[in-house]
């Protein structure tokens, strides 16, 4: 199982933890430095940086940009490079070490030495760190990722002003995915009739469309918005199963939320379910576990019913189109109260302080 989100150094989701990745960084900065030491050209330095530290670090810029690239490496051979590239880099080091021992210099040098690549071990990861999908402040990629939540609520409650209901959420005439539904409440009314109503989302004239970046279903915090195929992954997913705002392949009205629409979450974050927007595919109550950011079975996925790449949580779009964060350490037995429009008899409120 790989965490969700990856944490802040990916490659520690390969098998290898994240203490034997931090070493390899040290020992490979100790050597450099102690190359340097002896009184090797600077030439000679950037190549055994090189040498040892772009691997690594390529396998890692990789990973981010296009993350099924590697898929058929994963594994026990990553693991086994990387540990490669660990015993010669500690080999390397040790030697020159104890060479630059031999030659004179007191213990007090090699620690101070030993010091300085243990600091530029920390640093090697930021700096290094490749650039991803992800883009902006935090605070501003939450907030656009919250504005866009609140543009689909408002898109849902237009469509049930014009239609008495809110979309199903899957067409039954050739599995229409609401997203589509309701491209023209988005100001995507071209892109909608582009779409081809008479045929399922994989038809040729469908398939074209999937391509197609719409910026209101993509959150600015995940690394990648596309799969291996150019195809637009959606960052939002309905949340679907009996008793839900989207009902079980059932119309749902407003009165029928008899919990309250500010009691009853309608759409969430999903960025861990690699769903390509035109798909007729979401989040249920009956197969996605209740929890936030569950582990997955492959790298950036998760098994929860909702995932993001804000910190500790994901946003929700709730009945009443109000956008909330519901942090990771929610209960799932309230989580799946939540998902239900007539989940308490009582109509009390369930909406947690922490929202």
């Amino acid at each position: 199982m790989h965490d969700f989100p990856p944490s802040w150094w990916p490659l520690t989701n390969y098998g290898l933890g994240g203490l034997p990745i931090f070493l390899m960084f040290v020992v490979a900065t100790l050597l450099v430095f102690s190359i340097r030491v002896r009184g090797a050209k600077w030439e000679c330095v950037a190549r055994t940086a090189l040498l040892v530290g772009l691997p690594p670090v390529m396998v890692l810029w990789v990973d981010l940009s296009r993350p099924s690239v590697l898929q058929p490496l994963r594994g026990p051979m990553i693991s086994a490079l990387l540990l490669m590239l660990i015993l010669i880099a500690l080999q390397a080091a040790m030697r020159t070490l104890r060479k630059y021992r031999e030659a004179g210099n007191s213990w007090e040098s090699v620690g101070r030495l030993a010091l300085i690549g243990l600091c530029c071990g920390f640093l090697l990861p930021v700096v290094f760190q490749p650039s991803s999908g992800a883009s902006g402040p935090p605070a501003a990629m939450r907030t656009q990722c919250k504005n866009n939540l609140k543009q689909i609520g408002l898109a849902l409650h237009n469509y049930h002003d014009v239609n008495s209901m809110f979309p199903i959420a899957v067409q039954p005439k050739f599995d229409r995915s609401w997203r589509v539904t309701v491209l023209p409440f988005l100001d995507q009314a071209p892109l909608y009739e582009r779409y081809n109503h008479d045929a399922t989302w994989e038809h040729p004239d469908n398939a074209p469309l999937a391509g197609v970046v719409v910026q209101t279903l993509d959150c600015p915090a995940r690394p990648f918005r596309l799969d291996d195929h150019d195809r637009f992954l959606s960052a939002y997913s309905a949340v679907t199963g009996p008793g839900t705002a989207f009902g079980d392949r059932e119309y749902v009205k407003i009165n029928a939320f008899t919990d309250g629409l500010a009691n009853t979450l309608m759409v969430a974050e999903t960025c861990g379910k690699p769903i390509v927007w035109t798909r007729p595919k979401d989040v249920s109550t009956a197969t996605d576990e209740p929890e936030i950011n569950a582990p997955g079975d492959a790298l950036h996925e998760s098994n929860g019913v909702m995932s993001s790449y804000h910190f500790g949580g994901a946003q929700v779009l709730l009945g009443d189109g109000s956008v909330r964060f519901i942090g990771e350490q929610l209960e799932p037995e309230l989580l799946r109260q939540l998902m239900t429009r007539d989940g308490n008899s009582h109509g009390e409120p369930r909406t947690p302080d922490f929202f």
